[in-house]
């Protein structure tokens, strides 16, 4: 097995062990995300911008669609609550909001929610060609 197919594997497989931690065992996690984004680096190098491309099975996507959306999902719980934290009702002002809003777009760039969402977007695309071209 080639390079580029070992890091595809091993993200299936870091993908798998995602689901399975717990949601507050944030060193584990960040471990695993460490690894992923060194291995998405490589396959990036290896592959150039061929990221809509996948040898692997499919149902090897799916699973790695529904564990990066199961960590977007536990990602967007830690988001702030915007009406919460301005008290909600019908006196609070959307500039209380201001700040929160400021921290949900930084959390959401330091968990690497935005990478997750690009991510699922290819594979969503990944998806979509096969089907389509099953059926053309």
């Amino acid at each position: 097995m080639d390079e580029y197919a070992q890091a595809l594997v091993r993200i299936s497989e870091i993908y798998d062990e995602l689901v399975e931690i717990e949601s507050d065992d944030f060193a584990e996690r960040h471990r695993l995300l460490t690894e992923r984004d060194v291995l998405r680096s490589r396959i990036h190098d290896l592959q150039g911008d061929a990221v809509l491309t996948d040898d692997r099975p499919t149902p090897q996507i799916e699973r790695e669609l529904t564990a990066l959306r199961a960590n977007a999902a536990a990602l967007e719980k830690q988001k702030i609550n915007l009406v919460v934290q301005a008290g909600g009702g019908s006196n609070s002002g959307e500039m209380g909001n201001l700040g929160g809003t400021g921290l949900n777009v930084r959390m959401a760039e330091a968990s690497g929610l935005n990478s997750i969402r690009q991510r699922i977007g290819q594979l969503k695309a990944i998806l979509e060609n096969r089907r389509t071209d099953s059926e053309g």
